[in-house]
């Protein structure tokens, strides 16, 4: 293990990363991201043989999960040998170290011996790095939103190569990437797997629907169609996910859903994604597909869009929308808005929360 970190423009030995971990972590003048960075470092340094890592709560409780750090390394490997980053490249880290994406662009330059600059994650202070990079993270809001800058498609080009996670990839962000110069993924994977196990290409000639594994990891399904995992080099035990997925050969895999966010309607079983993905192009703002108690389908789908004046939406003139696009079982029964959506970390959206706050 490399125990040294070239961060900032500056070189740190151990010793050195230990004495200012223990002084910035509890200095109460620096931002709650600077704290989240140098808080990992002072935990990845210590004696112990793992890490404390917190889920992001998407799809349930938040949880803490203790992941041991040879397996923070196995996943650094996999990445930088499947990417091609050589050391003494620069990297960038403007995601929050207070979780596993941010954790791993660390450990990545870390032991990838690569020359790390860390900004704050918000899009002003992303901006405000003018430099070229080789390497960076980001989630799909920072993309988003930098994108919709002037210069914001030669901002993202200063990036060589370019991993999106933590949150779906909009249709319309995907197009937006789509001709870009640089190399941009998609990435898969869960705080249990150290960070991503497959990676989708969103630009480029070699532009996929697809994501492909990283080599010594094997997929499967069971019998709802949901992805399961072995990666000995990252978990200890095989991991079975809720993801419904098509299975491309033995390599590569199509994402169609969330098992538990299935609705039964009428004993016909919907899947939301889906439908979204049909919807994608007919509603500007963010919306869900979900579902309410009805008391003869059992549970009827229903439409919830994020939006601050919910007098823009004309519900006749956006049912016959949804009409033009969806089979007749397919189409909401009903529209709720709300002004913010809830979300978990990285901007992953709380659907459970949204449905909540809707119908209440």
């Amino acid at each position: 293990m490399n125990d040294g970190l070239h961060l900032d423009n500056t070189y740190y030995d151990r010793p050195t990363l230990i004495r200012l971990a223990r002084k910035k972590e509890t200095d109460p003048q620096a931002p709650e991201w600077e704290k989240a960075l140098w808080t990992f470092l002072s935990a990845w340094m210590n004696d112990r043989p793992d890490v404390a890592v917190r889920t992001s709560g998407s799809t349930g409780t938040p949880t803490t999960l203790l992941i041991r750090k040879d397996l923070f390394l196995n996943s650094a490997a996999m990445t930088l040998d499947f990417l091609k980053v050589h050391p003494g490249e620069k990297a960038l880290l403007c995601l929050s170290a207070n979780y596993i994406a941010g954790k791993m662009m660390i450990v990545r330059a870390m032991s990838g011996r690569l020359k790390l600059t860390a900004v704050s994650p918000q899009v002003e202070a992303i901006l405000s790095h003018d430099d070229s990079v080789d390497f960076s993270a980001m989630v799909p809001l920072q993309a988003r939103a930098i994108l919709n800058r002037t210069d914001g498609r030669s901002r993202i080009e200063r990036i060589g190569k370019l991993l999106l996670g933590g949150a779906p990839i909009t249709p319309d962000l995907e197009k937006q990437l789509a001709p870009l110069g640089n190399q941009i993924y998609a990435t898969y994977g869960m705080t249990e797997t150290v960070s991503h196990i497959a990676l989708r290409r969103l630009n480029g000639p070699d532009r996929s629907p697809y994501y492909r594994v990283f080599p010594g990891v094997s997929i499967s399904t069971d019998g709802n169609g949901c992805l399961m995992i072995d990666a000995p080099a990252l978990a200890d035990h095989p991991i079975r996910t809720t993801d419904i997925v098509r299975m491309v050969g033995q390599t590569e895999f199509e994402i169609i859903g969330r098992y538990d966010n299935i609705v039964n309607s009428g004993g016909i079983k919907y899947s939301p994604e889906v439908i979204e993905q049909k919807l994608a192009d007919v509603i500007s703002d963010r919306f869900i597909i979900s579902s309410m108690p009805d008391p003869k389908l059992g549970e009827k789908l229903i439409l919830i869009i994020e939006a601050v004046n919910r007098h823009q939406y004309d519900w006749n003139r956006l049912k016959a929308l949804l009409q033009e696009r969806l089979s007749p079982y397919e189409c909401p029964k009903r529209a709720f808005f709300l002004e913010k959506f809830p979300t978990a970390g990285n901007d992953k959206l709380s659907r459970r929360e949204i449905t909540r706050k809707a119908l209440h």
